[in-house]
């Protein structure tokens, strides 16, 4: 990713760029549906859940039980990557916010021909606007290019603690060491028990307080002991109904 041309976290998304482009070269039959992005400072907790639970339905008529793991019957309207149109859904991006906004350390994409011009734009705009301030470089320029009509519907911002949860105070020890499953007394963004995974963001010491994690995690300290029922309740809420469908 340390590409001269690019400079210090602009990397990123010419990276994700890069990777979007070389998919959707292949025949549609080969490439990748959904990218997943973590920045380096995350921890897999629950390494059995496969990324496709978080993904919405693909249809209005697709269970919203199961996952889209699975691609639809070839015809078509299926040889582009699922083109919209009505019935099909339209969501292209996955992301949450957290108390600053926008927080892109870790999200799911749809390769797809609005993911291309999604990266472009968002590599371009602080050249084209460059009057704007952007504390968080380029995570505030994809702040900026989300909120335009041009990309906002196709973007789902879904819970933090899906995908994106922070570390509670006290480190791992603490974590595993807490009573009850369902950790009321944390905050929103904290993580819980059963949750996916762990972002260090902005953390002070994040190399010790990732190896220490590390640690607990190889020592199988993190063993799932339920928590998941209320994200698969909640997103059943969320994604249910055809919700981010075509014509909806």
């Amino acid at each position: 990713m340390c590409d001269p041309i690019v400079d210090n976290l602009w990397n990123k998304p010419a990276f994700i760029l890069e990777l979007l482009m070389r998919e959707m070269l292949k025949p549609a039959k080969e490439r990748l549906e959904w990218i997943q992005w973590a920045d380096r400072d995350t921890i897999i907790l629950d390494q059995c859940r496969p990324i496709s639970s978080f993904l919405p339905p693909e249809t209005t008529n697709t269970s919203p039980f199961s996952s889209a793991w699975w691609r639809p019957k070839s015809n078509s309207n299926n040889q582009q990557n699922h083109p919209e149109g009505a019935g099909l859904n339209t969501t292209h991006l996955l992301v949450n916010n957290d108390l600053n906004g926008l927080n892109n350390g870790v999200f799911l994409l749809r390769v797809h021909p609005w993911s291309i011009s999604l990266f472009t734009a968002i590599l371009a705009f602080r050249h084209y606007k460059p009057d704007v301030e952007l504390p968080f470089t380029e995570q505030s320029a994809m702040e900026n290019v989300l909120a335009t009509p041009e990309f906002n519907s196709q973007v789902r911002f879904v819970p933090q603690s899906w995908f994106n949860a922070y570390p509670p105070e006290g480190g791992a020890e603490a974590f595993v060491n807490r009573e009850g499953d369902r950790g009321e007394e944390l905050k929103e963004e904290q993580v819980r028990r059963g949750d996916y995974l762990v972002h260090f963001a902005g953390h002070e010491d994040k190399g010790r307080a990732m190896e220490e994690w590390v640690r607990a995690l190889g020592m199988g300290m993190f063993g799932n002991r339920g928590g998941c029922r209320g994200m698969l309740v909640e997103r059943l809420r969320v994604f249910g109904g055809g919700w981010g469908s075509g014509g909806d």
